[in-house]
């Protein structure tokens, strides 16, 4: 991986937040595995998804589960479930993030990158991590990682997935561009 160096010009930054939505996907017996969730059933017969390897009877960062029929135990939140974001700050900073809307649960962690391309170069950057506590949204401004030609563009776009307690949230892929 390079850095750019930090003593090339400042970009102007346009001002334009550069944003996605993000679409729900239920947290099901089929995916929770990928999630590094397994599937619990209460005694009522409704089902959860704890972290693997939680002890037995145990309900914490628990989330809901639904059947692979598409039916949930407890109640169904299709849709948009929020926005992902990234923007150059200048050449050598990047921003990004997410906001989940509350409807769609709270966040309990996140597998997310920024990936740099360019004529000569594509770095993959990940930012994964736990999302904060008690917090819809979750963002950082990282130091850009990637090269570009002089004159040329590197384009930024962040993606990635954040475990909800209702289930997973997917970023819509949001990109900048920025000329060097």
């Amino acid at each position: 991986m390079s850095v750019i160096s930090t003593v090339a010009p400042a970009a102007a930054f346009d001002g334009a937040v550069k944003s996605a939505p993000m679409h729900f996907i239920p947290m099901t017996e089929a995916n929770a595995s990928w999630a590094g969730y397994e599937v619990r059933t209460n005694p009522d017969g409704t089902t959860y998804g704890v972290p693997t390897g939680a002890p037995a009877g145990s309900h914490e960062s628990a989330v809901d589960v639904q059947s692979d029929t598409g039916l949930q135990s407890r109640g169904t939140v299709p849709g948009n479930c929020g926005t992902s974001t990234v923007r150059f700050n200048s050449k050598t900073a990047v921003y990004t993030a997410y906001t989940i809307s509350p409807s769609h649960g709270s966040p309990i962690s996140h597998n997310w990158s920024v990936t740099y391309s360019s004529s000569i170069d594509l770095v993959v950057h990940d930012m994964s991590g736990l999302a904060p506590l008690g917090n819809q949204t979750w963002s950082v401004v990282k130091p850009v990682v990637g090269k570009a030609l002089q004159g040329k563009t590197l384009t930024a776009m962040a993606s990635g997935t954040v475990l909800t307690t209702a289930g997973c949230c997917a970023s819509g892929d949001p990109t900048d561009v920025i000329t060097f």
